[in-house]
């Protein structure tokens, strides 16, 4: 054959095997674990991080599909995000985990580096989560330089700046605990793997299924976890959750 026919092929192979993929959420609702289905799916290890985590840039969308399948991150749905999406024809999965988990792992993670978030130096788990629910600005401003978090006054605020993304095209929204359950985890991979254009069989998506969670136990030392807030929240918290949350609840289905 050709030796330039046989570039071309290769060529076109490389951009047909091509993915445009951005991960979404709040932070701690398992992006990195659906970044790592993903990478699974799409039989690919060329992701790369979001850079600030929160605005989708230029350059590093002129290099997805090409230099990286997959950019992982949280990034906001703002008009230069959505435009920057569009413009570069990527699919965004967008992966929700239940409020009162989100922020329980949220608090013991701040919590874990107290000492290097000024407003939580000297506060233990239980006033850490009362921040968060009723204002969190003064935390999220530590990892994030995006100034939108300045405007954000508890735990509705903070979603808001993601569920845009629904309204959107090109815009898969998962559930965390989709993911992890043991009994609806294959069809929510199955959901993806429709969604990216992906033609799989049961079966290789039952395997990818077993092989990530496998894979998933053996980097990290505590299950995913579902339902955890129970241990963190008193009743106290409860009562200032729904105060401000009762609606995003609803919105989300939780």
């Amino acid at each position: 054959m050709n030796r330039h026919l046989i570039t071309l092929l290769a060529l076109t192979t490389l951009h047909l095997n091509a993915h445009r993929i951005i991960t979404t959420g709040a932070p701690k609702s398992g992006i990195n674990f659906l970044a790592d289905c993903i990478c699974q799916l799409i039989n690919s290890t060329k992701k790369t991080s979001i850079k600030g985590d929160m605005e989708l840039t230029e350059a590093q969308m002129q290099r997805l599909g090409r230099d990286y399948d997959l950019l992982v991150g949280t990034p906001v749905c703002n008009e230069a995000n959505v435009a920057l999406a569009h413009r570069y024809n990527a699919k965004v999965v967008y992966i929700v985990r239940n409020p009162l988990d989100q922020l329980a792992s949220t608090a013991q993670t701040i919590h874990s580096y107290r000492r290097h978030v000024p407003a939580a130096k000297h506060k233990d788990v239980s006033a850490i989560l009362m921040d968060l629910i009723r204002e969190g600005a003064d935390y999220y401003r530590q990892q994030y330089d995006y100034t939108q978090v300045n405007d954000v006054h508890g735990i509705a605020d903070l979603y808001a700046l993601w569920q845009g993304w629904c309204d959107e095209p090109n815009v898969l929204v998962v559930r965390y605990e989709d993911l992890v359950n043991d009994a609806t985890r294959a069809r929510a991979l199955k959901t993806i793997a429709d969604f990216l254009g992906l033609s799989l069989s049961q079966q290789h998506i039952d395997n990818i299924s077993k092989k990530m969670f496998g894979g998933y136990f053996s980097f990290f030392k505590k299950k995913p976890s579902v339902g955890g807030w129970k241990k963190v929240f008193t009743p106290q918290h409860v009562a200032a959750f729904k105060l401000v949350a009762s609606d995003l609840m609803q919105t989300l289905a939780y």
